[in-house]
């Protein structure tokens, strides 16, 4: 058996041991929680520049203006063109039709083709007169071939002019995608 004073120091001794576990534990868990912390706040900076870089295209079309909610400035294009502007505006209208450059199983693509001229004996040479003819092409995939009809007639019914140029998919076989391609000419003036 041992003495009090030994069983004293043997308790004591335990103690000191737990709480330095308990210490060393939470400073893992704290830190496991401020990596977190620091991962999400860097996405979150990203995000912010995202917007903020958006939030300046819009100021630079709506100076003296509150600006109006989302769904209004979808449907204004701005009258001077910046490749930025535009793939905005192209993305906005693919998100309204539910195809978002997030979502991996669609795969989108979108890419402007700047200052494109058009052939003499093509249907967009005499539009294209006197105007800078932009190419807008749109690739993605989808198991909805009417997701292609519903984003043709998206880019119809909008006040800025696009004129669809082709479409090329195939019908899918059962449960399985296909991919859509889609290439629209954009015309805007010379500045």
């Amino acid at each position: 058996m041992l003495s009090k004073r030994a069983s004293d120091i043997i308790m004591v001794g335990i103690i000191a041991v737990i709480a330095i576990v308990i210490v060393v534990v939470r400073f893992q868990v704290i830190g496991a929680f401020d990596e977190r912390i620091e991962e999400a706040e860097e996405r979150n900076a990203g995000i912010e520049e995202e917007i903020a870089g958006h939030t300046r295209i819009l100021e630079t079309y709506y100076r003296d203006e509150v600006l109006p909610g989302w769904s209004t400035l979808s449907r204004n294009v701005p009258a001077v063109y910046t490749e930025e502007s535009l793939l905005t505006y192209v993305y906005g209208i693919l998100e309204m039709e539910g195809i978002n450059r997030r979502d991996e199983d669609k795969d989108l693509y979108v890419r402007v083709y700047e200052n494109v001229t058009f052939p003499s004996g093509s249907a967009f040479h005499s539009p294209a007169r006197g105007l800078v003819g932009h190419r807008v092409h749109i690739d993605f995939f989808s198991a909805d071939v009417e997701m292609a009809h519903r984003v043709v007639e998206s880019f119809h019914d909008l006040d800025h002019l696009f004129v669809l140029m082709d479409v090329e998919f195939s019908i899918p076989e059962e449960g399985e995608t296909t991919r859509i391609r889609l290439n629209f000419a954009t015309f805007y003036q010379n500045p």
